[in-house]
C-alpha cells in the first residue's frame, strides 16, 4: 500500500464511531470487449472524503508529504476551484489535511486559509510551520507502523470554534 493510501486508511480508522465518515471512490476498471481489456474511469470527486457529526458537515482532501513542505501540484489547485464552486454553506467546513511525515504533524487548514496564504505569499507550497499558523494541529499517535489520529479533535468545542472562527471570518 502506497503512503497515501495508508495515511487515509489511517485517518478513516481514526473516526470515532460517533462521526459519519465517507470516502469517494478514486476510480474503476471496466471491462472492455476482448478478454484482458480495460478502461480507466477515473472520476472527479470535488475531495476524498466528508466527515459529518451534527450539525457539522466536513469536506476534506488528504495529504500527505515527507517532508517539512506541502508543494501544490495541479491537482491541489483543481481541488481548490473544485472547493470554490461547491458554494458556502452554514455548518460545512471545506478543508485540507495535510500529514507532514517527517515532523510527524498533521494540520487541519481551511480550503480559504489556504488560498488566502498563496495568494499572500504567491507561493506554491506550504510549510508545516505556515500550517501550524493558519490552520489546526491534530494530534496523531504511532502504533507500530501506522497512526492514529484525533479526529474527534476538530470537532470538539475549542478547537471546533477554532476551525469554524475561521470559516465565518472568511465566508
Amino acid at each position: 500500500m502506497n503512503v497515501g493510501k495508508r495515511f487515509e486508511a489511517d485517518i478513516k480508522a481514526s473516526v470515532p464511531q460517533n462521526i459519519l465518515f465517507y470516502r469517494f471512490k478514486d476510480s474503476a476498471n471496466f471491462g472492455g470487449a476482448n478478454a484482458g481489456e480495460f478502461s480507466r474511469f477515473t472520476p472527479r470527486n470535488v475531495c476524498d472524503c466528508f466527515m459529518f457529526k451534527a450539525p457539522y458537515l466536513y469536506l476534506l482532501e488528504l495529504k500527505t508529504t515527507q517532508g517539512k513542505t506541502y508543494s501544490l501540484n495541479k491537482s491541489a489547485y483543481n481541488q481548490l476551484e473544485s472547493f470554490k464552486k461547491l458554494g458556502d454553506f452554514e455548518n460545512s467546513v471545506k478543508a485540507f489535511i495535510i500529514n507532514f511525515r517527517e515532523l510527524e504533524k498533521t494540520y487541519l487548514v481551511t480550503t480559504h486559509e489556504l488560498e488566502k496564504f498563496l495568494l499572500r505569499t504567491g507561493k506554491k507550497s506550504i510549510k508545516a510551520i505556515e500550517c501550524a499558523e493558519i490552520g489546526i494541529l491534530i494530534n496523531q499517535k504511532k502504533l507500530r507502523t501506522n497512526y492514529r489520529y484525533e479526529i474527534e479533535d476538530i470537532f470538539n468545542l475549542d478547537k471546533e470554534h477554532q476551525v469554524l472562527k475561521l470559516f465565518k471570518e472568511n465566508y
